[in-house]
C-alpha cells in the first residue's frame, strides 16, 4: 500500500471516528434546563408552569402551582437523557412524574402520582 492510500484511509478513518463522537456526544447531551409547561392529560385546560435547571443527571427547579405558589422540584435524568423522574414538593402534597424526553428534546410526556391517590398522564413542553 502507498504513503498516499495509508493517508487517504487514515484520513477517511478519522472523519468516521469524529463524526461517530458527535453522535455520541449528541445523544447524551440532553438539556432540561429551561422553561416548561405541564399539561396534566385529565384536566387539559390546567396547565402549570415549570423551571428547570440541569447539572449533568441532577434535575432542580421550581414549579408554580394552581394557587401561584412556588414548590420545589428535584429529579434525576438517565445517562442517554431519555427517561425524567421529578419530584414536586409542595408544603401540603406533592407530585411524582416519570417520562420519556423526545428526541428533539422538547417535549416530556409520561405518568404521574399526585397526593395520596390520584394517578394521570402529562404532557410537558419546553417554552
Amino acid at each position: 500500500m502507498t504513503k498516499e492510500r495509508v493517508l487517504t484511509n487514515a484520513i477517511k478513518l478519522a472523519g468516521v471516528v469524529a463524526f461517530l463522537a458527535s453522535l455520541a456526544a449528541s445523544a447524551s447531551a440532553t438539556n432540561l434546563t429551561g422553561k416548561w409547561r405541564v399539561t396534566w392529560v385529565q384536566d387539559a385546560n390546567n396547565l402549570n408552569d415549570l423551571e428547570l435547571t440541569q447539572t449533568e443527571s441532577s434535575i432542580a427547579g421550581i414549579y408554580v402551582n394552581d394557587s401561584k405558589e412556588t414548590c420545589k422540584i428535584t429529579g434525576t435524568v438517565d445517562e442517554a437523557g431519555l427517561q425524567l423522574a421529578l419530584q414536586v414538593a409542595c408544603k401540603k402534597w406533592g407530585i411524582r412524574m416519570e417520562g420519556t424526553v423526545s428526541a428533539d428534546r422538547t417535549t416530556v410526556s409520561g405518568n404521574y402520582a399526585a397526593y395520596l391517590d390520584e394517578k394521570g398522564t402529562f404532557v410537558m413542553k419546553r417554552r
